[in-house]
């Protein structure tokens, strides 16, 4: 990741850095982050790493933008199609996000 991190992702006892892609709608939820992330996330046996990941808040109407001060619990999903073709978010993990200590604010 050669731009600077905008947040910073905990998941699994890791610490990864995250850059913002954008945001996506999914299975009637508004408030999905796409970001690339650094170190990659281990994947559910038998799949690759994950470098890009979709974050969705833990708790019911709490955005991630802008990233709260606090640290926020995440899920940590990976968007895929089922064999209908449908769009379906896979939870492969639980994390935090937070802010970079020296941003004021994403």
């Amino acid at each position: 990741m050669e731009a600077a991190p905008d947040f910073l992702l905990t998941c699994n006892g890791v610490e990864s850095a995250c850059r913002l892609l954008g945001r996506t709608i999914a299975l009637g939820r508004d408030d999905l982050l796409v970001a690339q992330v650094s170190p990659a996330i281990p994947a559910p046996i038998g799949a690759a790493a994950l470098a890009e990941v979709v974050l969705a808040p833990r708790q019911p109407g709490r955005s991630l933008l802008p990233v709260p001060a606090s640290p926020t619990p995440v899920y940590v999903c990976q968007l895929q199609q089922n064999q209908s073709g449908a769009s379906q978010l896979v939870v492969v993990a639980w994390g935090e996000l937070r802010r970079r200590p020296e941003a004021s604010g994403v």
